[in-house]
């Protein structure tokens, strides 16, 4: 295999670098192409096939999700989580929430404020 060099150095004389690094780039894209180290989709430009899910199966969604669906900055979700009033899930560091469960939760365990709702003070 030829081994490609590019110049680390400032632009040629005649004001072609943009136009030789774009080669230098075809000819490494081409190169990794040929030797079938990505599938012959993927090398044609086409997408995998979609995986089909289940729509009856809820996903997960980040914490800042749940601060926007709540109306709450990310700090406020990360003490509701400390003093238990959410529930979560700890993936390694990352931690998710469904949002069916933080609404019944919430709708189970705090009331509604009726002062609230009817706009008194």
């Amino acid at each position: 295999m030829t081994e490609t060099r590019v110049r680390a150095v400032g632009r040629e004389p005649n004001g072609h670098q943009a136009e030789r690094d774009a080669q230098v780039v075809r000819e490494i894209v081409e190169r990794f192409l040929n030797q079938s180290l990505v599938p012959t989709e993927l090398a044609r430009g086409l997408a995998p096939a979609p995986v089909a899910c289940d729509p009856s199966v809820e996903s997960y969604i980040a914490k800042h999700e749940c601060a926007r669906r709540l109306g709450r900055t990310v700090r406020s979700v990360d003490s509701y989580m400390e003093k238990g009033i959410i529930p979560f899930y700890k993936l390694g560091r990352t931690v998710a929430f469904k949002w069916s469960e933080v609404d019944a939760h919430i709708k189970a365990h705090y009331r509604v404020s009726l002062k609230g709702l009817r706009g008194e003070a």
